[in-house]
């Protein structure tokens, strides 16, 4: 495996625990889901977490990238626009898919919310683990 600025092991750790927070979420939410709307809401709740997973690892991913060698100021200042980049591409996504019908619109809707309150929480610790190692690093 190629090292990427020597730090491979953090980035195959925050890749799992990112994974590793959205399958649980995944599997908490199934069977209360699966028993209030049906088998239409699991297909609305995986969609859901689809999209705020994807808006979650695209932030992520692309923020991680960029505070590569800055200072913590401008770290910080990356990690404030990942989040409204985030929030605005989720808002996004969530408008068109609902007005869309592409699901149980209500299931749909209150698992994109459930999904961003969790996935945010995993989004700022992964991003404070890498600040942490980027800082340990110098």
């Amino acid at each position: 495996m190629h090292p990427v600025n020597g730090m491979t092991r953090v980035i195959w750790r925050v890749l799992l625990f990112t994974v590793g927070a959205w399958l649980i979420l995944m599997a908490a939410g199934y069977l209360p889901t699966k028993a209030l709307i049906g088998g239409d809401g699991v297909k609305a709740m995986l969609l859901a977490q689809a999209v705020v997973f994807g808006a979650v690892c695209l932030t992520l991913l692309l923020s991680m990238k960029q505070m590569l060698g800055q200072s913590p100021e401008v770290r910080f200042r990356i990690m404030l626009k990942a989040g409204l980049v985030r929030f605005a591409g989720t808002l996004a996504v969530a408008v068109l898919f609902a007005l869309r019908g592409v699901a149980h619109t209500a299931g749909f809707l209150i698992w994109v919310a459930i999904a961003y309150v969790v996935m945010i929480k995993v989004e700022t610790l992964v991003l404070l683990y890498w600040n942490k190692q980027l800082e340990n690093r110098k």
